[in-house]
């Protein structure tokens, strides 16, 4: 046989009558042990846990859970910003590299345009000025393009 435990709540005077010899306990009867036969006095019920004290226990666990999900969430939004103002830093200095090389583009172009004007010999104003269309299709690709990924 095995034994099994309870959660019992005592009143005062059952518990004075149980520390005096008053009362006898026998399982969950309580008998007065003063008359003969011993009469039943009261008898114990077992009861649950307090209910209200475990809701409260769970409900903190649930504030703490929020809690530490809002600031993980806090955290995890500023690790984000921060990553995209880096990567917002790294386009700017993109955007100005590719604005350099296409203004050196274009002004190549231009320098191409002016040497096929001003050239005496024909066939070196031919080949400037094929350069100079060349460069300026490819300006007008690349703005093209700079444009198309623009928001």
């Amino acid at each position: 046989m095995s034994a099994v435990d309870g959660i019992f709540t005592i009143p005062d005077w059952i518990n004075q009558g149980l520390e005096s010899g008053k009362y006898v306990r026998v399982g969950s009867v309580i008998r007065d042990a003063q008359k003969q036969p011993p009469e039943i006095v009261a008898m114990w019920r077992e009861v649950n846990p307090n209910l209200s004290q475990v809701l409260t226990l769970v409900s903190q666990c649930g504030s703490v859970t929020s809690i530490l999900t809002l600031a993980v969430s806090c955290i995890g939004f500023s690790v984000v910003l921060q990553r995209l103002e880096e990567i917002e830093q790294g386009l700017k200095r993109i955007d100005h590299k590719i604005d350099v090389i296409f203004y050196a583009d274009f002004r190549a172009a231009l320098q191409s345009a002016h040497n096929a004007f001003t050239m005496k010999n024909y066939d070196n104003r031919r080949a400037f000025a094929i350069q100079a269309v060349s460069g300026f299709n490819n300006a007008h690709r690349d703005l093209q393009r700079l444009h198309s990924y623009s928001i």
